[in-house]
């Protein structure tokens, strides 16, 4: 993004240090450390565009961090989540599909899908670890429309 758009200041902010030749990295990039848990009234007003990518599996609540993310934006500004629902689905693109399992005592190989096993563990594991993924795939489900500011009109 940063060498797309060498007039704008990019922030690249994450919870944990990520390994990156710095040498190659644009003058216009930053790299920060945050946990957005935690808030980012420090960020209020600040950014035009805002992108977050792949963060609800450790995401405390994610209601609220999409709303402390927007309080972030400068006005007119816009907000980009991009996360996936922890669930894989048949073609109909509503059926799960069965989990993966041994049955000891049934012969044959294992039944259903192994992908799908390492969804659910992966999800389990979320919460098991406090992230909202139930906020997060309702979200992913019934959308925005709700917000104040999204006109359905439009």
């Amino acid at each position: 993004m940063a060498r797309k758009y060498p007039n704008a200041a990019v922030v690249a902010l994450d919870l944990a240090p990520c390994s990156v030749d710095l040498e190659a990295v644009p003058s216009n990039c930053r790299f920060e450390i945050d946990d957005i848990n935690l808030g980012l009234s420090h960020y209020h007003g600040q950014f035009d565009v805002i992108h977050a990518r792949c963060i609800g599996s450790g995401i405390l609540s994610y209601g609220e961090m999409m709303l402390d993310v927007e309080a972030c934006l400068k006005p007119g500004g816009i907000a980009i989540f991009i996360d996936g629902d922890m669930t894989v689905y048949q073609e109909d693109m509503v059926s799960p599909i069965e989990i993966g399992h041994d049955e000891d005592d049934a012969p044959g190989p294992p039944r259903g899908s192994w992908m799908a096993r390492l969804a659910r563990e992966m999800r389990f594991a979320a919460v098991l670890n406090g992230s909202d993924i139930d906020g997060l795939e309702n979200r992913i489900d019934e959308g925005m429309w709700d917000h104040h500011l999204i006109d359905p009109a439009s």
